[in-house]
């Protein structure tokens, strides 16, 4: 009997003393090497009951359309004023944001962007029933980080709510940590999972991103608020294991050569398939188009386009109903959307292609049509047949 007790003594002695080896590999792991964060990668399976009654349907924000300031380097010119350029030629002001100025030689302007102006689109995206924006995150770029903030600042921000998409922009930067820190506790931020926040990454594919996540785990839990719900954009079932990311989605979904703007339903149907043969879980990105033939005609400096990318444009109700599929395809597979969330591609990706915010109406030259009282008469067609869509799905229809 006593020589039992002592072999349960000593198994308990070693119990002990593995447990603190693996605390110490595990410390090693968050904080070798004097690199805080870095961990076991594994996501944080969700739960059924949390997933919540109705799905969340947001849409991207890339925020060029700044006005101010700009830079007086004529070889290096901003993201501003390359879009300007773009949606310069008369065939694509129809595309401009109903704020931008189509001046009577036909050059785009777009004039400093203020709350007020960030307020009306708040108020078209409300209406439309719409429940956060996602933003590509800038803070090393004057300018382009001036929406995120707005939004922090809105009348509007509980109504419409906002979260992260992270690019190389972002990821593993210290600035940009502290503003999230500042942030993603405030009942603005969109969460998932019972109060999870919802974050993306897109086009960063190296070991930055799980260290990223890890670090915004870390900031979760000394805020005292459940983990992030990490979304790789573009990845599959290898990147949920390399990042230790929850889940997959899309930034947008292409199209060429002057394909029907059906196609791209198609296509992201197969992507969405694709994530629940796999196994894992899917925020389905819904989109609003594709054709990024602005880009080509008059190049930006951030990518390259080929005069073959582009889809042919989808009608308000086309897209309206590419976003009722992505509902049905939730509804459909609960298992595979514990988020229960989807993502348009976009809101204002003017020149690419996607976009859902509101333009000028204007005529076959090209010049912006004006009401009699001298403002500039605006197309919010695309907002009108979404919230058609939203209503129907929210009352059952």
């Amino acid at each position: 009997m006593l020589k039992r007790f002592k072999s349960r003594r000593t198994l308990a002695a070693l119990a002990i003393v593995l447990a603190a080896l693996l605390a110490a590999g595990l410390a090693f792991l968050i904080f070798g090497n004097g690199r805080p964060y870095r961990m076991v990668k594994t996501d944080i399976p969700g739960e059924i009951h949390k997933r919540g009654e109705f799905t969340a349907i947001g849409a991207i924000r890339w925020d060029a359309w700044y006005g101010e300031p700009r830079s007086t380097d004529p070889d290096n010119p901003d993201p501003c004023t390359q879009v300007e350029r773009a949606l310069g030629p008369a065939e694509y002001h129809w595309r401009v944001p109903f704020f931008g100025d189509i001046a009577d030689d036909g050059k785009v302007v777009f004039p400093a962007y203020t709350q007020e102006i960030f307020d009306r689109e708040m108020e078209y995206a409300v209406e439309a029933g719409l429940d956060y924006f996602a933003y590509v995150w800038y803070l090393n770029i004057p300018g382009m980080e001036r929406a995120h903030q707005f939004h922090a600042a809105s009348q509007y921000n509980t109504q419409m709510k906002m979260c992260s998409i992270f690019d190389g922009n972002a990821v593993n930067q210290q600035n940009v940590r502290d503003e999230i820190r500042g942030m993603i506790a405030q009942g603005y931020w969109q969460t998932v999972q019972g109060g999870r926040p919802l974050m993306f990454y897109f086009q960063v594919g190296d070991e930055a991103v799980a260290e990223d996540i890890a670090a915004y785990r870390a900031i979760c839990a000394e805020l005292g608020i459940p983990a992030p719900y990490a979304v790789v954009m573009g990845g599959g079932k290898k990147m949920i294991t390399q990042y230790g990311a929850d889940a997959v989605s899309d930034y947008a979904i292409g199209g060429s050569g002057g394909a029907p703007f059906s196609t791209l339903g198609d296509a992201a149907r197969r992507r969405w398939d694709r994530a629940r043969k796999d196994g894992v879980q899917m925020v389905p990105c819904w989109s609003a188009g594709w054709n990024a033939l602005p880009r080509h005609d008059n190049p930006v400096t951030w990518m390259e386009i080929s005069a073959d990318s582009w889809a042919a444009d989808g009608t308000p109700e086309e897209i309206a109903q590419m976003l009722a599929a992505s509902l049905e395809w939730c509804a459909d597979n609960e298992k595979f959307t514990m988020a229960n969330a989807v993502i348009g591609y976009a809101w204002n990706e003017h020149d690419e292609g996607g976009w859902l915010c509101p333009t000028v109406i204007v005529d076959e030259t090209g010049a912006a049509l004006k009401n009699a009282d001298g403002t500039v008469q605006v197309d919010d067609s695309r907002v009108r047949a979404l919230k058609k869509v939203i209503e129907d799905y929210k009352s059952g229809n």
